[in-house]
């Protein structure tokens, strides 16, 4: 895995029912040309986004909780404020 500027491949904004208030996800240019498989693969549909972030809900809703996680082979660093969600 190649940790660089370009490891950032989501950006994901949820309220606190889970719904989806914004959601960038990123495939740098280039990355197949490093011989390194595209992380947003699966993540091309609307539909497994959709299911990604409510995986990412149901991980990360508990109060208390780590503020880094792991689901699916991505690290995940999030931030519960004002009422909303933020993943990276």
């Amino acid at each position: 895995m190649n940790l660089s500027l370009y490891a950032v491949n989501a950006f994901i904004v949820l309220d606190t029912d889970g719904h989806r208030v914004l959601a960038k996800y990123y495939s740098p240019k280039g990355r197949s040309h490093l011989g390194e498989p595209d992380p947003n693969n699966g993540l091309q549909s609307l539909k497994d986004q959709r299911v990604f972030e409510k995986g990412l809900f149901a991980k990360t809703k508990k109060p208390g909780g780590a503020s880094s996680i792991q689901l699916s082979r991505c690290f995940l660093i999030y931030q519960r404020r004002y009422r909303r969600y933020y993943f990276i």
